[in-house]
C-alpha cells in the first residue's frame, strides 16, 4: 500500500470474481511502501487456486531464501 492503514480497520476489497472483508493485523512500512496483513473476516475464505494476485508474497520463499543465505559454505566451495 502507499500509506498506513491503521491495525483494527475493516477492509474490504473486490477482485475480478472474488469479494475479501477482514480486519488489519498488522501494517508496516518496508523499502517499497506498506505491507498489510489481514485477518479474514468468518466465512471468507482464500484460496490460491482461486486467486493469486501477482504481488503476492510467499512466506515460504522468504525463509528459503534466507536460510540458504545464511547456510555455512562448505570448505571445498571457498
Amino acid at each position: 500500500m502507499e500509506v498506513e492503514v491503521p491495525v483494527g480497520v475493516e477492509i474490504h476489497w473486490k477482485c475480478p470474481q472474488h469479494e475479501f472483508a477482514g480486519r488489519v493485523a498488522y501494517c508496516v512500512y518496508r523499502e517499497i511502501g506498506y505491507f498489510v496483513g489481514v485477518e479474514f473476516a468468518p466465512g471468507i475464505r482464500w484460496s490460491q487456486t482461486a486467486y493469486e494476485p501477482e504481488h503476492l508474497l510467499d512466506v515460504n520463499q522468504l525463509l528459503e531464501a534466507a536460510a540458504s543465505a545464511t547456510a555455512p559454505v562448505p570448505a571445498t566451495q571457498k
